[in-house]
Order: structure tokens, then C-alpha cells, then sequence
């Protein structure tokens, strides 16, 4: 079975990344600008479009909705054919305007979670609708399927955005109504994006080897989906993180009798990769570089999201660089620019605005 597992190199600067047999090509792992190298060397319910009622559309680069209060969404529904011609063509003229789309946020059914992370996918999904149309499908074909059908309907001027983000929403709180729910009560935004982004099928595999000998067992199906949490404080950053993913194992080599282990890769290169952040030392790994087969593939870091006080808010990395500031509490529909990527610190990037990370978005480029 094709794939690729990543193993710490003797070297701390770097990580090995060791191939199957089948597979020869290299995978690499690089953190910029506090850079950590990592060389890798050998082993490697389709659902229907959903229909979505038309409303009022939030442009692009719109004024910000500054409020210190949560407030109720107010939306028309039923606006007439020529007020909705009238939004459609100021979002098609805004979309110029270099911030990127916000949603404005729901004091009656909280809904911050659902915003932080839907800004972020809808400015992933925008940079190239064709390609990350059928990247979401490849995931699963079932909310990220959903969740790209609405973010084409908004991006024509059928819908808002929020009738876009209620749209998935519902979906969601229909099959998992606990987990989801509507009201004040709030939601994990880690659970909403494992369930978001809940792959159809396997996509990462387990591999039992000797830790002395040459032994090892055949490769099997491995539980591991696209949202990594981490478990303890002792990941010196992501890149790290990803290089050490195994089981724990208690077995002994049956040649050797050497202890053995059980190490973690994924089948093929994600296209969306996300870090749940618990440590407060940890640093975050602005780009993930893998070469597979003579292509160079990288992930970049497209979205941080925050938490403190009972409310998510969200940074978008722009594909120019630039960090975008969401809440949609004070910012609304729009974002605010906090400047260069490359100027941020990983110490910075642990808080903003008085909020603690929680996730990392990475995408590919």
C-alpha cells in the first residue's frame, strides 16, 4: 500500500521521512521563518446540492459591523428582484477589495464557531473555486460537498453568506443536534471541523516495525483523519508534531525481542491539514513542504482561530500574505488587515487579542 510515514532524524534540525519500498519519493517539512528543516528520505453518501433561500449578500469590503453587544442576525428574506440585482452587482464590484469575506454573527443561536471557520474555508475554496470544489469532494461528499455548493451560491449573489453558513449549519445540527446545537449553549469548534472535514474513506495507515531490526509488519488501515489534536506539551512545533504521529506498543519484535513501534503516515498528501493546538510553547510551522514523485507540494498556513470568553474569532492568511483579523461581533461582514505574515512571530501567532490559539489551518498552496 502506497504512503509515507515520517520518523525523527538522528539530527534534531530535521526529520526523516521514510518511504514504503513501493514508494520512492521524498517528502520534505519545512518551518520559515524560524526555520526547521525537515528532510524526508525513502518510505513514503453523495448528498443532493443543497437549496438555498436568497437573501441579502454581504460584500465584500464592506463596511464593519461594530458592536459591543451580541446582537440578532437581521436578514431580508424576501427582497425584491431588484434590490437583490442592486446586492448582487456591489459584491461583484467589491470583490476588488482586498479583505476577504466575513460573516456577520448570530447572538440569538451562537454562532461563532461556524464563522471563524467558514471565513477561513471560503478563502481558501475562493482562490481557485474549480480546484478546491473538487478538493472538497475529494475529502467527503457530504458537508464539504454541501459547504462548496453554498459558497458558489454566495459568491453568485444568490444568497448571503450567513444564509449560506445556516444552510450547512442546519445540516449538521440535524444529524448531531447534542454536539451542534442551536440557542446559547455554544460549540467546540475543534468538533466542527473534524466534522467538516471527516474524510469518506481511510486515509492514513499504521505501520508495526522493529525499532532495532529490519522487522516489520504489513501495513494497515489507521483511524487518523485530517485534524491532528495533540495529546501533550512535548511537540517543540507542528512540522515536529507531524514527524513523530504513531501508536504506542507494548509489543516486542518476534526476531529481536526489541521493543517495537507503530508509526502513523497518510496514504496521500492532504490538502487541508489542521492542529489542535493545547500548548502554549509550541510553534507554529508556517509552511509544510512534501515532494512526492518529481512534484513539490506545500501547505501553507491559510487560518488561526481563537478563543477566550466564550467567543471564537479568527486570522486569515491571504495567498499575498497578509493577515486578516475576523469577528463577527465587531467586524461583521468584512476583516480587518493586521499586516505581513512573515512579520509575525511564532510567539505572537499563540495570541491575538486577548485569545488563546486553538487551530491551525493549512492548506495547500
Amino acid at each position: 500500500m502506497e504512503g509515507y510515514r515520517i520518523c525523527a532524524s538522528t539530527n534534531s534540525s530535521c526529520l526523516e521521512m521514510v518511504c514504503p519500498r513501493s514508494t520512492p519519493p521524498s517528502v520534505c517539512v519545512t518551518d520559515a521563518p524560524w526555520q526547521i528543516i525537515d528532510k524526508k528520505k525513502k518510505q513514503e453518501a453523495e448528498i443532493k446540492t443543497p437549496k438555498i433561500q436568497a437573501g441579502f449578500v454581504a460584500a465584500k469590503g464592506s463596511v464593519p459591523v461594530k458592536s459591543g453587544k451580541k446582537r440578532k442576525l437581521e436578514e431580508s428574506e424576501n427582497l425584491s428582484a431588484s434590490t437583490k440585482k442592486t446586492k448582487a452587482a456591489q459584491m461583484i464590484i467589491s470583490s476588488n477589495e482586498s479583505s476577504p469575506s466575513g460573516l456577520v454573527w448570530d447572538g440569538d443561536n451562537y454562532s461563532c464557531a461556524y464563522d471563524a471557520l467558514f471565513t477561513i474555508l471560503y478563502e481558501i475554496w475562493s482562490t481557485d473555486t474549480k480546484t478546491w470544489k473538487r478538493r472538497f469532494k475529494e475529502i467527503n461528499q457530504h458537508h464539504l460537498k454541501s459547504l462548496s455548493a453554498c459558497f458558489k451560491i454566495y459568491m453568485n449573489g444568490q444568497a448571503s453568506f450567513e444564509t449560506a453558513r445556516d444552510t450547512i449549519r442546519h445540516e449538521i445540527h440535524s444529524q448531531n443536534p447534542t454536539q451542534f446545537p442551536y440557542g446559547t449553549r455554544g460549540t467546540s469548534v475543534a468538533a466542527l471541523t473534524s466534522a467538516i472535514l471527516a474524510p469518506q474513506n481511510f486515509v492514513a495507515i499504521s505501520s508495526p516495525q522493529c525499532t532495532n531490526c529490519e522487522y516489520s509488519e504489513p501495513s494497515i488501515d489507521d483511524s487518523l483523519e485530517f485534524v491532528l489534536h495533540e495529546k501533550d506539551d512535548s511537540q517543540k512545533s507542528t512540522s515536529q508534531w507531524l514527524g513523530s504521529l504513531e501508536h504506542e506498543t507494548h509489543e516486542r519484535c518476534p526476531q529481536c525481542f526489541s521493543a517495537m513501534m507503530q508509526p502513523i503516515s497518510f496514504k496521500t498528501i492532504p490538502s487541508v491539514l489542521v492542529f489542535e493546538i493545547n500548548s502554549r510553547n509550541i510553534k507554529v510551522s508556517k509552511t509544510l513542504k512534501f515532494e512526492q514523485e518529481g512534484e513539490s507540494v506545500v501547505l501553507d498556513v491559510r487560518g488561526l482561530i481563537y478563543h477566550g470568553d466564550f467567543h471564537f474569532t479568527s486570522c486569515i492568511i491571504g495567498t499575498d500574505g497578509i493577515v486578516w483579523y475576523h469577528d463577527g461581533m465587531t467586524t461583521g461582514s468584512s476583516c480587518e488587515n493586521e499586516g505581513d505574515f512573515d512579520k509575525f512571530s511564532s510567539k505572537k501567532l499563540l495570541k491575538c487579542k486577548r485569545k488563546q490559539l486553538i487551530l491551525v489551518v493549512y492548506a495547500r498552496v
